[in-house]
C-alpha cells in the first residue's frame, strides 16, 4: 500500500523483526504479492540491520575497526579470565570456580539487550539498596529478633551482593574483550545505539533513507531494540512508524522482552493511532473463547471469521507417558487417514528434551515427522561418532580409542572380528595397534573382513599425519568425507539436520582457528572438552516440513499456524509451576515474582492454543514411568468447562506392544515425490544462482550435495583469499563512488584486517598477505586515476523466469556495475585466481568449462529481466586482480549477444526442469574421480536407521 499510494521507492521501506525465520516468512509473503520488487524492500532482524549499518558506515565505527566477533569458546575463555582476576565469593567456590561462567554470560547478554552498562547496573543496585534500607519495616522492632533485618530484606540484600559480583565481572569482561579486540553479538546493537546518540549526521542519513519503518512482533522487543526504533524515527514528531504486536503473546521475558518495552511507544507518541484487531481469521470460536478465558483480564473477545466448525477442546488423561505417546500417534494416524495433511498437524512440547520421545512413537506408527528444535550438537549420535574418530586420530597408538573407532557403524566391521583381534593381541602381550600392523600375515584364526580393519588402521594413521600439518577444520572435513560418516548421514530422513550440525561444528573450528592460527590436531581434544562442559554448540534443526507431522517446543511455534494442535505432557511443573529461569533477579528486567513467572507461562499456553485453526487436543499422564503420581497443569482450571471434552484413557499396553517399543527404528528411503517436494521448496526459497547452475553443469550430484543439501566443507584457502580481496575492493570502490581519496596504505590495512578474519593457518595467512599486498599495490598503480566513479558495488538483484507453472527465481550479486553516459552499464567481475586467456574464459580450450563467460551471460540475463530492464548491460569485464609474471594486469571485455542470452535461458529452463523432476537421479557426470558421484554411490548402500 505504501508503494501504491505514495512515490516511495521499495528501498526506502525498512521492516524489522526478531528472527531470520520471520525475515524469510515476510519476504516470501511479499514475493507472492509483488514479485521481484519484494527483494528491494529492506527486511532485517534487529541484529542484521545493525550489522548492515556497521558494514556500510565502517569508518564511523572506529572502535570496531580491527576487531572481530567473539566466538562462543572465546567468550568462555574471556569470562574464565574475568573470574580469575575479580574477587568473587558468591559466584565461585574452590570446588567449582567456573560454575557460574555460562550463567554470568547469559546475564550480561540480558543487560546489554536493555542497554545497561556495568556502571548503570551498579547505580541500580545502589538505588535498590537505599530503598531497602529506608523501608519502615527494614528491621524487627520487637520480640527476640528486635533490631535484626527482616528475612525478606535480608534475601534481597543477598541478591544485591550477588549482582554486585555480576557487575564486577561484567566490567572486567568488557575490558578484556576490548584488550583482545573482540566484541560480542549484543555489542552490534549497542554500538549502533551509541553512534546514533552522538552522530547526528549518521542519524539524519538513516532517517532520510528509511521513510517508512515497520516493526513486527513488537511484544518481543527489548530495551536496546526499542532505542534503535526510537532513533530511526526521532526526526518527526509523528513519524511513519508502524508497530504490530500482541501483549498476550509476550513470552520472551527471559530474553529481555517485557510488556513495558511493548507499551513504551504509546507513551513516547501520545497521539499514536491505536488499531485493535478484533476479528480473527485463523481459529474456530471455541478455541478463541478458551484462550480468552485463560487471559481473564482481557477485555475484548476475538471473533472468528473463518467459518470453521466448532469442535470442543479435548482434554485426555493417560495412565503413563508410553500410553500418551502411543495413543497420540494412533490419533494422528486416524486424522491423516481422514484427509488431514500431515504438515497441518503439530505437536507442542514444553521442552526440547521431550521431543525425541514423542517423535519415536510417531515414527513407529509409520508417520513421517519433522522436528524443529534447538539441539546440542555434541549430543547427536553422529557427531559423537565423529568425535570418537577425532579422538582416535589424536591418540594414534592408544588402544582404547582404536577399539571405539573400529566399532563405528559406517566401517562395517564385524564385532566378532573386533573381539578376536583384541583377544589375540592380549594373548601375545602386545598392543592392539602393534598386533594389527601385521594383521594380514596372521593365520591363527579367520576374520570375516581383515582388509576392512587394515583400511581403518591406515585411514587413522593418514589422518594423524595430515592433522599435524593442516588446520583442524580441514582435517575434520576430510575425515567426514573419507570415513563414510557423511554418506551414512545423507541416507537418513533427517539428513538436513545432521548436515546442519556438522556445518555448525566446522564453522566453530574455523572461528577457533582465527584466534589460534597455528592450531593443529593436538589442540582438538581440549577444545572438545570445553565444548562439552559448557554446552556452547547448538543448532536449530528444521527438518523437512512438507508431508510430515511437525514437532516443536511451544516457544518455536510463535508466529505459525496449523489445522490441528496437540499439546502434550501438560503437567504441573512442566507447563506451569516450574522453577525460575532467572539466575540473577534484576528488578525491572526479568521475572521477580511467582506471579510474573506464572503470567509468562500462561501466555505461552495462550500462544500454543491460538496456533490452531480447527482443533486442539491437550494430554497428560497420571504417573511417570517410575510410577510416581503427577498432576495436570493448573492452567486447565482457567479453561471454561463448557468448551472442553474430557476423557480418561485406560487402555492397557500389551506385552507385544511393549516389546515393539524396544525394536530399532528403520526408515525407508524417501519417496521421490516427497523428495521432489523438498527440492521444489528449496529451489523456490533460495532460487538459482550462476554458481548453482555451474555446479549442476559440472555434475548433477555436485549441485545436489553442495547447493541443495549444502554438505559441509571447509572453505579452501584460495576462496578465503578471494573473500578478503572482494571485501577490500568493495570498501575501496565505495570510497571512489563517494569521491573520497583513499591512500594505498589504508587499503592495504583494510585487506590485512579482512584476511585476518578468515580461518587461515599462520603459514597460509603469511603467504596470502604477501600475495595480496603485492597484487593490490600493483593493481592500484596500474589502473590509478582511471577508475569510474559512477558505480555501484556488490549489487544484489533477483529476477523471475517462468518455467511451466513454476516461477524460478534467478539470483546474483554483481561485484561492480559502471553506469555509462548512454544509460547502459558495464558489469565488472573480479577474479583472484590465476589469469586465464580469452579462449579459456569462453570455454574454447581443452580443459576449460566456460564458467567465467557463462557468469557474464547470466548477469546479462538477470539485468534484462530485473526491474523492467532498467539496467541495460553493454558489456561484461573479467578483471584479474593478480598480475602475470611480468607484473602486467589483465582485463577481458565481452559483448553479450541476444543469442547467447537466449541460449543460456534455454539451458536454465532445461536444468531447472531436470532438478524439479529429479531426472538426474540415476545419472552422474561420468568422471571416475568425482567425489560427489562417489558419495552418491556410498549413500545408496547405507542402512537407514532412525537415531
Amino acid at each position: 500500500n505504501i508503494l501504491r499510494q505514495t512515490d516511495t521507492p521499495p528501498d526506502a521501506i525498512l521492516a524489522l523483526t526478531f528472527t531470520e525465520a520471520g525475515v524469510s516468512a515476510m519476504r516470501s509473503r511479499l514475493v507472492s504479492i509483488m514479485a521481484a520488487a519484494a527483494y528491494r524492500i529492506n527486511i532485517f532482524t534487529f541484529h542484521g540491520f545493525c550489522n548492515e549499518v556497521i558494514n556500510r558506515f565502517s569508518s564511523r565505527f572506529k572502535e570496531l575497526i580491527g576487531s572481530r566477533p567473539v566466538s562462543a569458546l572465546e567468550q568462555i575463555d574471556v569470562m574464565k579470565k574475568s573470574f580469575d582476576s575479580v574477587p568473587v565469593k558468591i559466584l565461585a567456590t574452590p570446588r567449582s570456580p567456573y560454575y557460574y561462567v555460562k550463567k554470568v554470560l547469559n546475564a550480561i547478554s540480558l543487560l546489554k539487550r536493555e542497554a545497561i552498562s556495568p556502571s548503570d547496573l551498579q547505580e541500580r543496585l545502589n538505588s535498590e539498596l537505599e530503598v531497602i534500607i529506608s523501608a519502615p519495616d527494614y528491621k524487627h522492632d520487637s520480640g527476640s529478633r528486635k533490631g535484626k533485618i527482616r528475612s525478606k530484606y535480608f534475601k534481597q540484600e543477598e541478591e544485591i551482593a550477588k549482582n554486585r559480583e555480576l557487575a564486577l565481572l561484567y566490567k572486567r569482561y568488557e575490558v578484556l574483550l576490548a584488550k583482545e579486540k573482540l566484541y560480542d553479538f549484543d555489542d552490534m546493537i549497542l554500538s549502533v545505539i551509541s553512534k546514533l546518540a552522538r552522530d547526528e549526521n549518521l542519524r539524519l542519513i538513516l532517517e532520510e533513507e528509511y521513510q517508512y519503518i515497520l516493526a513486527d512482533e513488537h511484544q518481543d522487543a527489548n530495551g536496546a531494540q526499542n532505542l534503535v526504533l526510537e532513533f530511526l524515527s526521532s526526526f518527526h514528531d509523528s513519524p511513519n512508524l508502524f508497530i504490530v504486536g500482541d501483549e498476550k503473546q509476550a513470552i520472551y521475558r527471559f530474553q529481555g522482552a517485557s510488556l513495558e518495552n511493548f507499551l513504551y511507544f504509546k507513551k513516547r507518541f501520545p497521539q499514536v493511532k491505536l488499531i485493535t484487531l478484533e476479528e480473527n481469521y485463523r481459529s474456530s470460536q471455541i478455541i478463541l473463547d478458551a484462550a480468552h478465558g485463560l487471559m481473564a483480564n482481557n477485555d475484548k473477545k476475538l471473533l472468528a471469521k473463518n467459518g470453521y466448525k466448532n469442535e470442543k477442546i479435548s482434554i485426555i488423561e493417560y495412565e503413563n507417558l508410553n500410553h500418551e505417546a502411543r495413543a497420540l500417534a494412533s490419533k494422528i494416524k486416524k486424522l491423516v487417514a481422514s484427509g488431514a495433511l500431515p504438515e497441518d498437524i503439530v505437536i507442542f512440547t514444553r521442552t526440547n528434551a521431550e521431543l525425541g520421545f514423542y517423535a519415536r512413537a510417531l515414527s513407529r506408527a509409520g508417520l513421517p515427522v519433522s522436528v524443529r528444535a534447538q539441539a546440542d550438537v555434541l549430543d547427536d549420535i553422529h557427531i559423537e561418532k565423529l568425535l570418537t574418530l577425532i579422538r582416535a586420530v589424536a591418540n594414534v597408538g592408544e588402544d582404547e580409542w582404536l577399539v571405539r573407532a573400529l566399532h563405528l557403524s559406517f566401517f562395517d566391521i564385524s564385532e566378532l572380528d573386533i573381539y578376536k583381534v583384541i583377544e589375540a593381541a592380549h594373548k601375545q602381550r602386545v598392543s592392539l595397534w602393534g598386533f594389527l600392523q601385521n594383521l594380514e600375515k596372521t593365520k591363527f584364526f579367520k576374520l570375516a573382513n581383515p582388509g576392512q580393519i587394515t583400511k581403518v588402521l591406515n585411514l587413522l594413521a593418514s589422518w594423524a599425519k595430515l592433522g599435524a600439518n593442516v588446520p583442524p577444520s580441514e582435517l575434520v572435513s576430510k575425515i567426514i568425507f573419507e570415513s563414510g560418516l557423511l554418506a551414512e548421514m545423507i541416507s537418513l530422513p533427517n539428513a538436513s539436520d545432521k548436515l546442519a550440525m556438522v556445518s555448525s561444528l566446522l564453522s566453530f573450528l574455523g572461528d577457533f582457528l582465527k584466534n589460534k592460527r597455528n592450531a593443529r590436531l593436538g589442540d582438538l581434544p581440549a577444545v572438545l572438552d570445553d565444548l562439552d562442559e559448557f554446552d556452547i554448540l547448538d543448532v536449530n534443526t528444521k527438518g523437512c516440513a512438507d508431508g510430515r507431522v511437525k514437532m516443536m517446543t511451544a516457544h518455536k511455534g510463535k508466529g505459525l499456524e496449523f489445522d490441528y494442535v496437540f499439546i502434550v505432557g501438560f503437567l504441573e511443573g512442566n507447563w506451569s509451576g516450574g522453577r525460575s529461569r532467572s539466575d540473577f533477579k534484576i528488578p525491572g528486567l526479568v521475572s521477580v515474582t511467582k506471579e510474573d513467572e506464572e503470567s509468562d507461562d500462561k501466555r505461552l499456553f495462550y500462544v500454543s492454543l491460538t496456533r490452531a485453526r480447527r482443533g486442539v487436543s491437550i494430554s497428560f499422564s497420571k504417573t511417570r514411568d517410575d510410577g510416581t503420581a503427577v498432576s495436570p497443569s493448573r492452567f486447565l482450571d482457567f479453561l471454561p468447562p463448557k468448551l472442553l471434552h474430557r476423557e480418561t484413557n485406560k487402555d492397557n499396553i500389551s506385552i507385544t506392544v511393549m516389546a515393539d517399543d524396544l525394536r530399532p527404528l528403520v526408515s525407508t528411503p524417501p519417496f521421490l515425490d516427497e523428495l521432489k517436494s523438498l527440492v521444489k521448496k528449496i529451489l523456490s526459497e533460495r532460487g538459482l544462482s550462476v554458481t548453482g547452475l555451474n555446479n549442476y553443469l559440472k555434475c548433477p550430484w555436485q549441485y545436489f550435495y553442495r547447493t541443495l543439501l549444502r554438505v559441509p566443507e571447509r572453505e579452501s584457502p584460495p576462496l578465503m583469499f578471494g573473500n578478503a580481496m572482494h571485501q577490500t575492493l568493495k570498501i575501496f570502490f565505495d570510497s571512489v563512488a563517494r569521491g573520497h581519496a583513499v591512500s594505498k596504505n589504508k587499503i592495504l590495512k583494510v585487506f590485512e584486517n579482512e584476511l585476518s578474519r578468515e580461518s587461515l593457518s599462520d603459514k597460509e595467512l603469511k603467504l596470502f598477505l604477501e600475495e595480496g599486498r603485492a597484487a593490490l599495490d600493483g593493481y592500484l598503480k596500474f589502473y590509478g586515476g582511471t577508475f569510474e566513479k559512477n558505480i555501484k558495488n556488490e549489487f544484489a538483484l533477483d529476477a523471475f523466469l517462468k518455467i511451466g507453472d513454476f516461477d524460478l527465481r534467478l539470483t546474483g550479486k554483481l561485484d561492480k556495475i559502471e553506469f555509462l553516459k548512454d544509460g547502459g552499464v558495464k558489469v565488472v567481475d573480479y577474479k583472484t585466481g590465476r589469469i586465464k586467456s580469452r579462449n579459456e574464459i569462453e570455454g574454447k580450450t581443452k580443459n576449460s568449462d566456460g564458467d567465467y563467460k557463462r557468469q557474464l551471460i547470466f548477469y546479462n540475463l538477470l539485468l534484462n529481466k530485473f526491474s523492467g530492464g532498467k539496467f541495460r548491460m553493454k558489456s561484461g569485464i573479467i578483471d584479474f586482480i593478480l598480475s602475470d609474471k611480468r607484473g602486467r594486469y589483465h582485463r577481458e571485455e565481452f559483448f553479450i549477444s541476444p543469442d547467447e542470452a537466449d541460449d543460456l535461458e534455454e539451458t536454465i529452463k532445461r536444468v531447472a526442469l531436470k532438478i524439479l523432476g529429479l531426472k538426474f537421479w540415476d545419472e552422474g557426470c561420468g568422471k571416475e574421480d568425482c567425489r560427489y558421484c562417489q558419495l552418491r554411490e556410498v549413500a545408496r548402500r547405507q542402512p537407514r536407521h532412525i537415531v
